[in-house]
């Protein structure tokens, strides 16, 4: 309503974060574009162990679906992203991605940014329901800063063109200052 149109223009950008398909992201495309559709928007995806949408869904054809439905709402899109999944996951998505050479040329068509900020969870079973939770899922203990940047992140930067990086549940302030570090001033 006139309430959101009214802070929409303190607003520098839109994030739907931690969707689970394609569909979602088509909600938040129809109110993003009747909101304030001058805004970017940026879409961010969870993933399944095997780098698939949650709903199981292959992340590039997930895209393609994402890209063929964009003219269907007047709206910004900036970048598309993937959050809270385990990095190896994400990974998995960015190199398909990678390899769609298809679904590269839409991207760079629509100059849409690729980003990433993983998450140091266990594997989430894909039978989970938050109903049905008692605990906490359990965090990694393999997944120090110095491991995300160089085992995930610089590889995502240099070899599959991710220019959005950072960090999702149980990445701290030192992960962050690393990825800083290395990939904001680099040593020379």
């Amino acid at each position: 309503g006139s309430d959101g149109r009214a802070m929409a223009s303190n607003v520098d950008a839109f994030l739907a974060e931690t969707m689970s398909c394609v569909e979602e992201s088509t909600y938040a495309m129809e109110a993003i574009g009747n909101l304030c559709p001058s805004k970017p928007l940026l879409i961010s995806y969870t993933l399944g162990s095997d780098g698939n949408l949650r709903d199981g869904e292959e992340a590039v054809a997930a895209l393609n679906r994402l890209l063929d439905s964009t003219g269907d709402h007047p709206v910004k899109l900036s970048a598309i992203l993937f959050n809270c999944a385990e990095p190896e996951a994400i990974t998995t998505a960015l190199t398909k991605i990678q390899e769609a050479s298809d679904l590269k040329s839409r991207l760079a068509e629509r100059n849409l940014l690729i980003g990433a900020y993983a998450n140091t969870l266990t594997p989430v079973d894909p039978d989970w329901t938050l109903a049905e939770s008692e605990t906490a899922q359990p965090m990694r203990s393999d997944l120090d800063p110095e491991r995300y940047h160089q085992d995930f992140v610089s590889k995502w930067v240099q070899s599959l063109d991710v220019k959005i990086v950072g960090g999702c549940c149980g990445i701290t302030p030192e992960h962050i200052k690393i990825l800083h570090d290395r990939l904001v001033m680099p040593t020379i």
